[in-house]
């Protein structure tokens, strides 16, 4: 081995080929031996060392067969004319998610840093992929791949691949922000007793927060991102939503039109949607799974993921299946991640046991009265302009 030390390439790969054919010189070398050219930098004071070293074997991979992976594309906005897409691309498994992301980004127009890599069963995430994962993990779990679309506010992009690991960088969106899960549950009946189980019910979503939110503002943020999925509650039953006078409820039960209530802004449209709800009153009203759907459409919970007989993080409590989220302004987002001991949600990118454990996961609860075709349209799905059904592309 001969350090190049200042001589070019060509002066140094000479002298240690001649060195090497001082002891090693045949017809076998000249016909089976090469050389190697490494680079080493130190990461201490950065002097960099180049050799060239002899070899007589040389492990090449051979390149697997194509394989087609289908995935959908959740888009983040739930506005009018929502729709999901359906694509699909090939890569061989050895390839990485970066990989993945670039073809893509290519074939379907979408930047490559403005979505999450994720695999979903029974409506529960099962993993997070970065993108120097292998694209063989996309089908190791079993399980949909879908992909998040990241808002577009926020100006997401890809860090440096050399810099992204397993705990993820956030899209290069600014630490004041965070991802969260947040999952739709409703009241199943048991199959072996008579009474009610909350089980997934549809597609998990990703909601990026502020940290410095107060959880009152999470629940009307919630509300914001569901809020246009409302409307489509009029097509199924005329008297939803009651007007309220002077703030209060009206005991003669006057309902709003569809157009009325679309004309509410946000703050009045959350009071009318929670009208029993309030900072005094939250933990009475978010305790109740008895109340009509003219009240609370749906309760928001914090998930615990903490694993069988341990503490929930929020209430302490070994048997929590959920705590309600306090609706109140003394406290934020960020203070609840301090609870669990985080700055930020990123466990879902964890091995497989940790997974969840350590995220702070929003549940809503649906209204065991709201008609299951109101959730048909958050998993609808089209193929992506200008594709056909099978991800190619159409004249």
């Amino acid at each position: 081995m001969t350090d190049a030390d200042n001589k070019s390439d060509s002066d140094a790969s000479l002298e240690a080929w001649t060195k090497h054919l001082v002891r090693n010189e045949s017809i076998i070398v000249d016909l089976f031996h090469g050389q190697y050219k490494s680079t080493l930098v130190c990461s201490i004071c950065s002097k960099v060392s180049v050799t060239f070293d002899p070899f007589m074997t040389l492990s090449l991979p051979i390149p697997g067969k194509k394989k087609k992976y289908s995935f959908f594309f959740i888009k983040y906005d739930i506005i009018e004319g929502y729709t999901n897409y359906s694509g699909s691309v090939n890569l061989r498994e050895s390839e990485t998610i970066s990989d993945f992301r670039r073809e893509v980004a290519t074939k379907f127009n979408v930047p490559e840093g403005s979505f999450i890599v994720s695999v979903v069963s029974d409506n529960v995430f099962k993993k997070f992929l970065d993108q120097n994962s292998k694209v063989e993990e996309l089908t190791n779990s079993e399980g949909v791949i879908l992909l998040y679309e990241i808002t577009s506010r926020l100006n997401p992009a890809l860090p440096q691949k050399e810099t992204s690991n397993k705990v993820d960088s956030n899209y290069c969106i600014s630490d004041e922000w965070t991802k969260s899960v947040v999952y739709m549950v409703a009241p199943v009946r048991s199959q072996y007793s008579s009474f009610m189980q909350l089980k997934p019910n549809n597609i998990p979503r990703i909601m990026w927060m502020n940290k410095e939110w107060n959880l009152a503002q999470v629940h009307l943020e919630v509300f914001k991102f569901f809020r246009y999925a409302f409307s489509e509650l009029y097509a199924m039953k005329k008297n939803y939503f009651k007007k309220l006078r002077d703030g209060e409820e009206q005991a003669q039960q006057e309902y709003l039109s569809k157009e009325e209530y679309e004309t509410l802004t946000n703050e009045e449209a959350f009071k009318v949607t929670f009208p029993v709800l309030g900072e005094e009153n939250w933990r009475q009203v978010l305790k109740k799974d008895d109340l009509d759907y003219t009240s609370m459409i749906y309760q928001l919970r914090i998930k615990s993921l903490t694993g069988y007989m341990e503490s929930c993080y929020f209430c302490g409590d070994k048997r929590c299946e959920g705590c309600p989220l306090p609706f109140t302004s003394a406290l934020t987002y960020g203070d609840m991640l301090k609870k669990i001991g985080v700055s930020s949600n990123n466990s879902y990118f964890g091995d497989n046991y940790s997974r969840g454990k350590k995220d702070f996961i929003i549940e809503v609860v649906w209204n065991s009265q709201v008609e299951k075709g109101f959730f048909a349209q958050f998993q609808k799905a089209v193929s992506f302009p200008g594709h056909s059904k099978d991800g190619e592309t159409t004249s």
